[in-house]
């Protein structure tokens, strides 16, 4: 009887999952930039990420990946992002496989509006197409597959490209059941122009899902570099909080790193990363969560 009872409450765990969160709460904060605000499109020039995570928690491995372009010239501003997260569970003594797949699509369009020489003003909006399809084979079969198109809407501030704070609402319009999520960030750059820089931040998600429940996340963490090497620190308050540390190279155009987030007994996640910003020098490239 407790066989035949998992795989429903595996069922029904997922969907609520689905409804619940994006496609993946990745560590690499900033490193996803278009997952946090779409107006993040608008740093200047052809910027390219690409991140890769990886989460064991229990009999679950979960995989996902990130990629998003992006380009600005002059006011106007587009991106386009993709990001894919899979889930497989194996319990080999039952012979059950469970499998469930998220992809979203999206294109983001932003404006920069030059209040001052020094404050700067990006709206933007993001569409995207989602599909979730989950999978389970053995002495239970489900199969369910659902899709759908949503917009989100964000804006940002820019203060003479060394402070940037800014809001996002996910999934504002959708024709489809999901969650959405409000996302405030901010972050400073401190010592410009010295050997050594300092950039705090901090990031809070709000999610309602389609029951009207409200799940809370914050973030703290800062970026600290000296000339090529950076160190990100952060802490993470959710349903389980974690603490992150991440290790980034910058040379010329093309960056790279690596992401480890502890969530205390819980679940480990590790990350790589590749960004590319072929018309940007190493001490701008793709700050992350300033518009450059």
């Amino acid at each position: 009887m407790k066989l035949k009872l998992l795989p429903l409450a595996l069922i029904a765990l997922t969907l609520n999952t689905a409804n619940a969160q994006s496609v993946f709460d990745f560590a690499s904060t900033g490193q996803q930039k278009l997952l946090i605000n779409p107006a993040l499109c608008a740093s200047e020039g052809f910027h390219v990420q690409t991140l890769g995570a990886y989460e064991p928690v229990g009999a679950a491995k979960i995989f996902a990946n990130y990629t998003g372009v992006s380009f600005s010239a002059k006011n106007f501003a587009f991106g386009i992002s993709n990001t894919l997260g899979t889930t497989k569970v194996n319990y080999s003594p039952y012979s059950e496989s469970y499998k469930w797949l998220t992809n979203e699509t999206s294109l983001s369009f932003a404006y920069k509006v030059n209040i001052t020489s020094r404050i700067t003003l990006v709206p933007s909006v993001q569409g995207s197409f989602y599909t979730y399809h989950n999978n389970i084979t053995g002495s239970y079969s489900y199969s369910y597959t659902s899709s759908g198109f949503n917009v989100s809407p964000g804006v940002l501030v820019d203060i003479n490209k060394m402070l940037t704070f800014g809001v996002a609402l996910y999934n504002a319009g959708s024709d489809n059941m999901l969650a959405q999520t409000q996302v405030y960030h901010a972050s400073l750059l401190l010592f410009k122009e010295k050997t050594i820089n300092f950039q705090p931040y901090v990031v809070f998600k709000r999610t309602t899902t389609t029951n009207n429940y409200d799940h809370n996340q914050f973030e703290a963490g800062a970026f600290t570099s000296y000339r090529f090497v950076s160190l990100q620190t952060a802490f993470r308050a959710d349903s389980y909080n974690r603490l992150t540390l991440g290790l980034n190279f910058n040379f010329s155009f093309f960056k790279f790193g690596y992401t480890f987030s502890d969530a205390f007994n819980y679940s480990k996640q590790h990350e790589l990363y590749v960004a590319i910003s072929p018309f940007k020098n190493a001490k701008n490239a793709q700050r992350p969560l300033l518009l450059n």
